[in-house]
């Protein structure tokens, strides 16, 4: 909360109430309380004094009664607002949420004003209450602004009642954390500014050309209040939608520096100290537990993607941005307070101030997507006549804007890494708060990025941090984690006897073996696939990109290519990744070209002369057609890159399988996917790891495989309230799109839970047994 005010606001409530404030703040409520009713009351006398047959000049009455009406209601509001928003003197949260409550009263006054006026202006004519007749006048301006102030009522309407619910304590702190504003409201708002600015115009304009055509001077006038009048809807729409943003998305101080580095530099390695990294990172974070990583593993990946997307151009349109967060401020003691050093102390204070000034906090990695399509969301005809249009390659490119991955693509995972943590168990939360709002500070600075994402598993800090930090904290589909620390030692035979059903325990290798197929594990990148494996990989990318694709699922944030597989292959350290492959014969001696086009669901494959060369089939691939080589060499029908993360040498940490390839049509009769389950955790068993990450995708086979489910979130952070809600509405639908497969995979949920418990157990039995033997 002191971080949230900051020291100003804290100051603030130090300071005496001035005379009269709270006077002046009673009568101020009870003004924005009773404004409405005094309206209504108002208009029924207007009404009367209209409907009313007397002597006194019809125009004459309007005018006046308008006028001391709209007096009265500017009057009320202006003393409103100069109460609640000027002489408050709380935090900045009460000051927007009393302009929100000002803003959207005054929209419903006005709004009705409009609806009233123009009502009575369709029957006026002249000095009589008839339907209007005057061949000069046409009554469509008056209705439409009719229209228009019925549709700000509604708005109006609404905006009071999510007024009223951010004033109910912890109850609406809840509410502006976690909720948003419909979309189809937000729609109503931005039409109903957009209509009201023409109105406006058209009003003004209809009001001078009226002036030179011997048009009656009341009509002019109510032209003239039309315009007046729709303008203030759109300054109060746009105040209450300023005050809301306010409220969801504050200004948060985090006191610390961002700094962007380039890991690649050796220069900013030796100022900063890479090993110190390293071993804070392995400490700060360790590998014990699921989404931790290793410091050195850590380091490499980043420093590989920043290769990738801004040195090679592996990636289109995408940027790897590295921050470094520190702190460059000691703190400052009151002299008062504090006995004079001597000189020697002094010396002491300087040389520790001099030395923690620019002390690291974090590092923190954002992928940057330059043209992040919105349409790609959205199938069918539609989807594409909106690519075309506005698509980030359309004519108006209005639906792309620069999206940031706090994180990584693959393996899906969160970028903060905390390498500085005080004593105690709350720590790691508070300067992770403190991160997550540094990152927000330096994209409001820079203008990189519309939209932030966090992901985050339960086992993390981050998502714990999200309501802190003021991001929308979503659930996303869970991911599959295969915990192996019960298993430590055993075979794979033995893991599928205790972890698997009967039903699971089939042999996928010795079947796959049995139809002349091979699998391999190699850090080399060539091991049957040759020198042309970037080719091949991306093939069996694409063909696992395409066909989900076609079946409506999201696509992946960014698009896989020859190059980044290469630069995986040379920029990361042997230790770091693996190629994972399944081959096949060759049926003849012949070079297997795989062409795809872009709407293509399943790549159609057939076969070139053996003379094809690589040569000739680079210029088909900047064609969008993939064409892969492999000539005299065996078939590629699946493919993966295991990723490790583990503390060097030392066993356990987490192994995960991500940009996974598959040609369907070999690979389903041989059972090629159930085989890259089984291998890759027996790989893992076999080499110590802990966990095996195999992302949120097709999630039933990862669960016979041995997985479980492990909740998966994502915190969000835009400034704009349009995005806000799309994106929380079009995370709902997915999570809820991806429900049916979750459920069908664990089936009875009790089973699911028994078979936690069992391994949890079996995990403690094997902890025991190992204290046992130390004793």
């Amino acid at each position: 909360r002191e971080m949230e005010e900051g020291e100003g606001a804290r100051r603030a409530r130090r300071r005496p109430v001035a005379l009269g404030t709270l006077r002046v703040l009673y009568v101020s409520q009870g003004v924005s309380v009773t404004l409405v009713a005094t309206t209504l009351i108002v208009y029924a006398a207007f009404w009367d004094v209209l409907r009313a047959d007397c002597s006194l000049d019809h125009s004459t009455k309007l005018k006046v009664t308008f006028g001391l009406t709209l007096t009265a209601n500017f009057i009320a509001q202006a003393y409103s607002m100069y109460s609640n928003v000027l002489l408050r003197t709380r935090n900045s949260k009460n000051r927007a949420r009393n302009f929100l409550l000002t803003a959207n009263v005054f929209l419903v006054v006005i709004a009705s004003s409009m609806v009233a006026t123009n009502q009575l202006q369709q029957h006026y004519d002249g000095n009589t209450l008839v339907p209007q007749t005057h061949h000069h006048v046409s009554p469509w301006p008056f209705r439409a602004m009719f229209a228009l102030g019925i549709l700000e009522l509604v708005i109006g309407a609404y905006g009071l009642i999510v007024t009223l619910v951010t004033f109910l304590g912890k109850l609406g702190d809840k509410y502006l954390a976690s909720a948003t504003l419909p979309v189809p409201y937000l729609i109503l708002v931005y039409v109903g500014q957009f209509v009201g600015i023409l109105l406006a115009a058209l009003s003004g304009i209809l009001a001078i050309s009226y002036r030179h055509t011997g048009v009656d001077s009341l009509t002019v006038a109510m032209m003239r209040c039309n315009c007046l009048a729709a303008i203030l809807m759109c300054v109060a729409s746009f105040l209450a939608q300023s005050a809301y943003s306010l409220l969801t998305n504050p200004r948060l101080i985090s006191g610390l520096e961002v700094e962007e580095v380039d890991l690649d530099d050796a220069e900013v390695i030796e100022r900063c100290k890479r090993e110190k990294w390293v071993e804070a990172i392995n400490q700060t974070t360790g590998d014990s537990h699921v989404g931790a990583w290793g410091g050195e593993d850590a380091l490499a990946l980043m420093r590989m993607y920043q290769r990738a997307f801004n040195k090679r151009g592996a990636v289109p349109d995408v940027d790897g941005v590295c921050l470094r967060i520190y702190s460059s401020t000691t703190k400052i003691q009151n002299p008062i307070f504090v006995n004079p050093d001597s000189k020697n102390q002094d010396c002491k204070h300087e040389t520790k101030t001099s030395r923690s000034e620019e002390e690291t906090i974090a590092l923190v990695f954002i992928t940057v997507v330059k043209k992040f399509d919105l349409t790609d969301y959205v199938h069918g005809c539609l989807g594409r006549c909106l690519k075309q249009l506005f698509g980030a390659r359309g004519l108006i490119p209005i639906l792309s804007m620069r999206f940031g991955l706090v994180g990584f693509q693959w393996p899906f995972h969160s970028g903060v890494f905390l390498v500085h943590r005080r004593p105690g168990a709350s720590s790691g939360g508070v300067i992770m708060t403190r991160v997550l709002r540094a990152v927000v500070e330096w994209n409001d600075a820079k203008g990189k990025c519309a939209t932030l994402l966090v992901p985050s598993l339960e086992t993390q800090t981050e998502h714990k941090s999200f309501s802190y930090s003021h991001f929308l904290t979503l659930s996303l589909t869970p991911t599959t984690i295969c915990d192996l620390r019960p298993h430590a030692g055993r075979t794979y035979k033995e893991f599928m006897k205790k972890a698997l059903k009967k039903g699971d325990r089939r042999d996928h290798e010795g079947y796959f073996r049995k139809r002349d197929g091979l699998i391999h594990i190699d850090e080399k990148f060539q091991s049957g696939l040759g020198e042309n494996y970037d080719l091949v990989l991306f093939r069996l990318w694409t063909n696992i990109a395409s066909f989900r694709t076609g079946r409506g699922e999201a696509q992946t944030l960014i698009q896989a290519s020859p190059e980044f597989f290469r630069s995986i292959s040379e920029d990361l350290p042997s230790s770091s990744r693996s190629l994972f492959a399944l081959t096949i014969p060759n049926p003849s001696n012949t070079t297997t070209a795989n062409t795809y086009g872009e709407d293509a669901k399943v790549p159609n494959s057939h076969l070139v002369e053996s003379h094809v060369t690589t040569r000739m089939c680079l210029p088909l691939l900047r064609e969008d057609k993939g064409v892969v080589c492999n000539r005299g060499l065996d078939l590629a029908v699946g493919s993966a890159i295991l990723f490790s993360f583990r503390r060097g040498n030392a066993k356990g940490g987490t192994l995960t399988s991500d940009i996974q390839g598959l040609d369907h049509r070999r690979a389903r009769p041989r059972k090629g996917y159930f085989v890259m389950l089984a291998r890759a955790v027996r790989y893992a068993l076999e080499n110590g790891y802990d966990f095996v990450d195999f992302g949120p995708t097709t999630v039933k086979p990862k669960i016979d495989a041995g997985c479980r489910l492990v909740k998966c979130y994502a915190g969000y952070h835009t400034r704009s309230l349009l995005m806000r809600s799309m994106l929380k509405s079009s995370s709902a639908k997915f999570t809820s799109s991806q429900q049916d497969d979750s459920v069908e995979a664990k089936g009875d949920l009790e089973d699911v839970k028994q078979a936690a418990i069992s391994r949890d157990a079996a995990f403690r039995e094997a902890e025991l047994r190992k204290k046992k033997k130390c004793l």
